[in-house]
């Protein structure tokens, strides 16, 4: 079996040795010592994957990145940038450059490798992906060119790209199918819930009942006028198949099959979209309440700073009107009161000394509002 391709791109010949010592046994390894010997090269290596130091003369990592990803021929090959410089905002650097993880350095082999086997695997998913909408895309274009019919297939591919939602969906297929004088219900199913919608008016129990027991009964089925076409993640019920024209109905049963397997494409890019969202809703909700974690901090550490400067100067106080019932010598009494003046300026400069939490505080304020 044909090994995956991986390019390693760091000017440490250390960092790439090490890599090289891991990896080789399982990945075709192509190793390059700069972001420019690695864009030179990249179109002919045609690399599965990308491992990215970000530290480098000349041309840094991300701006390696940014050229990768703003090359149509090389976007899609996935960016894992593998760097020393693993703060939040570093990562946040690396993402916003269309990296697609990132490794902090001195990096731990199984995770190097994990991360590795993720990123493949999630490729070949999206690859999968796109080459079915390519073929659904390439069907309809070469198609439209032996009837008008088929004109229809290209317009819903097209409008159907624009969905967004299961709903929203099942209505173009609806408005597809309602060009060909066809009367019709969807149902669209995800992994949370079944979406039933009619062209003409509400579904019916019946119908519910139909699509439940027959979605798992084979590609398409035909009752008189009545035909089902089931795909994975959506299923089409027709009421009015013209059966007196045989060869009206031949053909409609190929552009329905069509329709129903791009629309099944769309409904998994769809489920991908929102998850991608509620991922990026659930990390703007997690910054949004770091940072008024991080204030609450700084109001906390201000309000400490305020009390045990106040405690210091009681103290004192209290001790200098103490010391006179001590029957203490006048330089007995000086000497403590230097010794408590002492310590108390160390405690107070001590706690002045906080203008590197408040930089580390500020800064990560300035980063949760991103």
């Amino acid at each position: 079996m044909n090994k995956h391709r991986v390019m390693v791109v760091d000017d440490e010949v250390v960092n790439c040795e090490i890599m090289e010592l891991h990896l080789q046994d399982e990945y075709e390894l192509s190793i390059f010592e700069s972001g420019q010997e690695c864009l030179a090269n990249i179109e002919n290596v045609m690399p599965h994957v990308v491992l990215l130091d970000v530290s480098m003369p000349g041309m840094d990592g991300y701006e390696v990145c940014k050229q990768i990803k703003a090359n149509e021929n090389i976007s899609a090959i996935p960016v894992i940038f593998v760097s020393a410089r693993s703060t939040s905002e570093e990562r946040l650097t690396g993402f916003e450059a269309g990296g697609d993880d990132y490794i902090s350095k001195p990096f731990n082999a199984n995770e190097l490798k994990v991360k590795l086997s993720l990123t493949l695997s999630n490729q070949k998913k999206n690859q999968e992906l796109e080459d079915n909408s390519k073929m659904a895309m390439k069907t309809a274009m070469s198609a439209m060119a032996t009837s008008s019919e088929l004109g229809i297939i290209v317009q819903f591919i097209e409008n159907s790209s624009q969905t967004t939602t299961q709903k929203a969906l099942a209505q173009t297929v609806i408005d597809a199918c309602q060009e060909y004088g066809l009367n019709i219900v969807v149902q669209i199913r995800d992994n949370e819930t079944e979406h039933n919608i009619s062209g003409s008016s509400y579904v019916s129990q019946l119908e519910e009942k139909l699509f439940y027991q027959l979605r798992d009964m084979g590609r398409i089925m035909e009752f008189n006028q009545r035909c089902i076409v089931n795909y994975p993640a959506i299923s089409l019920f027709i009421k009015n198949m013209p059966i007196d024209n045989p060869d009206l109905t031949g053909r409609l049963k190929d552009h329905l099959c069509v329709i129903v397997q791009a629309a099944n494409n769309r409904v998994a890019q769809i489920i991908l979209i929102k998850e991608h969202q509620e991922r990026q809703d659930r990390r703007a909700i997690s910054l949004q309440k770091m940072a008024l974690e991080l204030k609450n901090l700084s109001f906390i550490f201000e309000d400490y700073y305020l009390k045990s400067s106040q405690i210091c100067v009681e103290q004192l106080l209290l001790i200098e009107e103490a010391l006179p019932s001590m029957g203490l010598e006048e330089d007995q009494e000086s000497r403590i009161i230097n010794i408590l003046e002492s310590s108390n300026n160390k405690i107070l400069t001590h706690l002045e000394n906080k203008a590197e939490l408040e930089k580390s505080v500020k800064s990560l304020m300035n980063l949760s509002s991103l």
